[in-house]
């Protein structure tokens, strides 16, 4: 007898916890596992009352029905959270991104895009749903579509329907992601946010502004992919609407079309005709960025660039501090920027190797911003044959600046300057360091006057990936809905059977 009510109340704790985990696997998943998890908590139930017919009267007459009430209501007030918390998080969506390097949480730079939109863009993704990748799209665009309710986004299979991928000329190794508005198409590289924000932004602009880059002087080439090259801020500015083209000014002046005049680390003098044609362009409302290396020298530029302000040192800044924040002495890091257009919200560090610090005249008028700082322990060592750098007297030092920027009335319009003491800084081995590459992009934005561009791009964000088995997902889907919860009921119960028996 003592055995069969031991039996009994077992059943009943393991048939209430069979009910429980039932309902939470319906709720949670869903499937066949919770039908049967519910008929076995049922068997349970049943057999407690079958083998306790005699004890109702007593147990429902008894003090023990207000503690049995009372937990009953508690029980049922937890599953009515807990069922009220998950319905909560499906209809509204709430994320949390705690990974180290904010993999989820989308960019500066495309959150402005989308909450810009203001016609629908329409974006094709060929992702079929037994694709393996088709899951990393649809997160990605889910994210997107967070932000902004212009973005239409449609799945095709590929598979499904052949002549919407014959339509689209879409190949298995090609862009499969394609974004449409307004008769304009671009179609993303790749999986990734920069790739996807990058064609959002070529479908939404609406004709191209011209650079131009003199050529003649051993400036960097805008096509090299090699280590001085500039081939990626190239590509980068390319991808935003910015169509380049080499300029000789010793064919002429300036044209017309110029957006901006770009002068890249020149080795060897302008022509006094080409500066006179750059001051003119100027005094037109030109707009001019200028990066000048150490050792540098050509009066006839400078003379035009301290004409409006810009005065440029000849030493080279070295800073003992950059060593330690993952630069060397000769690679400045600037943490410290001034109040300006082309630094709006700017919270990266950027690198200058071997750089020159440039000043503001005291007679300009506007004075130019000196708008990148170095820190206090930097100075200008004129010295440049001496490998050993060290500070001597009569050396400027402290907070040098190393790019600043003038914008002045020019007739109607305005001319604007933009003067780094560097030029390998954006360069294909060091524009990926820091905010160098955003640094230089903003600034010939600013130029161009296309402000909306002056942002933080997306940059490619590596994650560590729990990668699972169907089994392990089955195995983790079982072991947390039920065998876990199943654990702490019994331990539970076993606790009230023992304190029950004494």
């Amino acid at each position: 007898m003592k055995n069969l009510r031991f039996l009994s109340r077992l059943a009943l704790g393991f048939g209430i916890a069979l009910l429980v985990s039932a309902l939470a696997s319906t709720i949670l998943v869903g499937g066949g596992a919770a039908s049967v998890q519910g008929a076995l908590g049922l068997a349970g139930l049943a057999f407690y009352f079958a083998t306790n017919k005699g004890a109702f009267g007593r147990t429902f007459a008894g003090r023990a029905t207000f503690y049995y009430a009372t937990t009953s209501v508690t029980a049922l007030l937890l599953v009515g959270a807990v069922v009220a918390a998950n319905y909560v998080a499906v209809k509204k969506e709430v994320r949390w991104d705690l990974t180290r390097g904010g993999i989820f949480t989308l960019a500066e730079d495309t959150v402005r895009t989308l909450e810009g939109l203001r016609e629908e863009v329409q974006v094709t993704a060929f992702f079929g749903p037994a694709d393996p990748a088709h899951a990393e799209v649809k997160e990605l665009l889910d994210r997107y579509q967070a932000k902004s309710s212009k973005l239409v986004v449609d799945y095709v299979d590929p598979y499904a329907s052949p002549e919407r991928v014959q339509e689209k000329g879409i190949r298995e190794g090609g862009p499969r992601v394609i974004f449409a508005s307004g008769g304009n198409e671009a179609r993303a590289g790749e999986i990734s946010e920069g790739s996807f924000t990058n064609a959002l932004v070529k479908v939404l602009r609406r004709g191209e502004k011209k650079l131009y880059v003199t050529t003649g002087h051993g400036e960097r080439d805008t096509a090299d992919q090699g280590q001085r090259g500039y081939g990626r801020v190239a590509s980068a500015l390319a991808d935003e609407g910015l169509r380049i083209e080499k300029l000789q000014l010793t064919t002429g002046e300036v044209p017309e079309d110029a957006a901006a005049v770009l002068i890249l680390g020149p080795e060897k003098r302008f022509f006094e005709p080409e500066v006179e044609s750059l001051r003119r362009y100027l005094e037109t409302g030109g707009r001019l960025l200028v990066a000048l290396e150490p050792g540098f020298s050509d009066p006839a530029l400078e003379k035009l660039l301290g004409d409006h302000g810009f005065v440029f040192d000849q030493g080279l800044v070295v800073d003992p501090l950059s060593r330690l924040m993952g630069g060397g002495a000769a690679i400045p890091v600037v943490q410290t920027y001034a109040d300006h257009e082309v630094i709006r919200e700017f919270a990266l560090a950027t690198l200058f190797p071997t750089a020159r610090s440039i000043a503001a005249s005291g007679d300009a008028a506007p004075r130019p911003t000196v708008i990148a700082l170095s820190n206090p322990s930097a100075w200008a060592e004129s010295n440049l044959d001496d490998p050993q750098a060290r500070y001597d007297e009569g050396e400027k030092r402290g907070q040098l600046g190393l790019a600043a920027a003038v914008s002045r009335p020019a007739g109607e319009t305005e001319a604007r300057i933009f003067a780094v003491g560097d030029v390998d800084f954006a360069s294909n081995q060091y524009e990926g360091g820091g905010g160098n590459s955003d640094f230089f992009l903003n600034a010939v934005n600013w130029l161009a006057s296309r402000e909306a561009r002056i942002t933080i791009r997306p940059k490619s964000r590596e994650a560590s990936r729990l990668v699972l088995t169907e089994a392990d997902a089955r195995f983790l889907n079982l072991f947390s809905l039920n065998v876990l919860p199943m654990l702490i009921l019994g331990a539970g119960l076993s606790v009230w059977l023992v304190r029950r028996s004494k």
